[in-house]
């Protein structure tokens, strides 16, 4: 966050460091006027939804955000007024008009005490995934062990009723990257369950990559290794396909032949498949994703602060769009994916 020198000596003598989601603002000793911050991340073909609330002055103490639900807001598709939002309450406003693959959106939001803030963002077009290939390794072995408690006895019993199997799953994505457009990409995976009585339930799921694309995403905002949000950029496969590596953690089980599986260890879901989802992002939320990731790692004395992306005018907050494009791989149940 950009600050003055005056900001520093108050935030040193205080012994507090306080760090926000918000834009740069000078500080001169002055309580900074309140500010509008919108929310909204697009999807192609979803209700548009956005989120208003007030600004937080960065020493206050207060951790709750003041709603503002009596705003006008208003969505132009490339530059052409198409409705005013409504107001749902708890800071949501929703448009009826769903925004389709390469337009350009913008958003408006007007109040009285507030004043008027505007921001903009591509939808991103599709991406096709060629293939989604798959290998497993194995990575480690360990006795299945079964505790019990023998009254008889008066004791613990440890029996070995099997072997536990570590492995790898890994995934080769293979992208089709358009060539001539910078292109900017999130990785996410989901494990899908499809419960015996009809039910499903999807979760994500942690994955791991060594991929290089994941450490070139530090070039253009922060020099930092980490990357928890997963995005990365095509700068080294514009315009080319190319695999993008990913590994998922299982475990499988071997029994001996004469122990009998509890029924609460058995599944109770009939099938089961891995999503691997890699979102076509845009620019602006590639360098929010960045920047928020650097904000939450910047330590206290030891490094400067660092000022999270916002493309919202006169106001604060982000407008960013997420084009999904899926491949669905199905497992055998006999994987334990956490």
């Amino acid at each position: 966050m950009k600050t003055s020198i005056k900001h520093y000596l108050l935030i040193l003598i205080a012994g507090v460091i306080c760090f926000s989601c918000e834009t740069a603002i000078e500080f001169n000793g002055d309580t900074s006027a309140d500010l509008m911050v919108l929310n909204s991340f697009l999807s192609p073909d979803s209700v548009i939804s956005v989120h208003l609330s007030k600004s937080n002055f960065f020493l206050d103490d207060n951790e709750t955000f003041t709603l503002i639900n009596d705003a006008q807001v208003k969505l132009f598709v490339n530059d052409e007024l198409k409705e005013t939002l409504t107001s749902k309450g708890q800071g949501i406003y929703e448009a009826i008009y769903l925004p389709k693959t390469g337009e350009r959106i913008k958003l408006t939001a007007s109040h009285s005490k507030y004043g008027q803030i505007e921001a903009q963002t591509l939808v991103e077009k599709y991406i096709r995934i060629s293939s989604c290939d798959t290998s497993s390794v194995a990575t480690e072995t360990t006795p299945l062990v079964n505790y019990y408690y023998d009254y008889e006895r008066q004791k613990t019993i440890i029996d070995t009723v099997g072997t536990n199997y570590q492995n790898n799953l890994n995934f080769k994505v293979n992208i089709a990257d358009s060539a001539g457009y910078k292109n900017y990409y999130r990785a996410k995976v989901y494990l899908a369950k499809f419960m015996k009585n009809g039910d499903y339930v999807v979760t994500t799921l942690y994955f791991d990559s060594n991929d290089l694309v994941f450490g070139t995403a530090k070039d253009e905002v922060v020099d930092e290794n980490s990357n928890r949000y997963n995005v990365f950029n095509d700068d080294i496969f514009d315009g080319k396909n190319y695999g993008l590596s990913l590994s998922i953690p299982y475990n499988t089980y071997a029994y001996d032949e004469d122990y009998e599986i509890p029924d609460y260890e058995k599944p109770d879901y009939y099938k089961q498949e891995i999503i691997v989802d890699i979102e076509s992002i845009s620019k602006s939320l590639y360098l929010y994703l960045k920047t928020r990731e650097a904000a939450d790692n910047y330590i206290e004395f030891f490094s400067e602060p660092v000022q999270i992306y916002t493309n919202v005018e006169n106001g604060i907050g982000i407008l960013g769009s997420k084009t999904s494009n899926q491949k669905r791989v199905t497992v055998p149940l006999s994987y334990e994916i956490n």
